[in-house]
């Protein structure tokens, strides 16, 4: 992965929550998890869950597949805080 560019592998889904969980990161010195999809080496996506601390200047992240209670959580959160879910009108 050395001289790649890491959001080239994964979904674009996903990119936005990735973006922002690394600038919390970086602003806040925050240890972050994250449940997303990344590319596989035959092309496809798989679940994966990432952690990730600053400990100094150096980002360390520790990556795995997620398993199906992390990627259910993960549906069941992006469903539940839909901005749509009740129809609400903001007026």
């Amino acid at each position: 992965l050395i001289g790649k560019n890491a959001y080239d592998l994964f979904s674009h889904l996903d990119t936005y929550r990735i973006s922002t969980a690394h600038i919390k990161l970086n602003t806040n010195n925050e240890i972050i998890s994250i449940v997303y999809r990344a590319r596989h080496k035959l092309g496809y996506f798989i679940w994966v869950k990432s952690y990730s601390e600053k400990i100094g200047n150096e980002v360390i992240t520790f990556t795995r597949k997620a398993s199906l209670l992390e990627i259910l959580k993960h549906k069941f959160y992006i469903w539940y805080n839909r901005k749509d879910k009740f129809n609400i009108d903001p007026k």
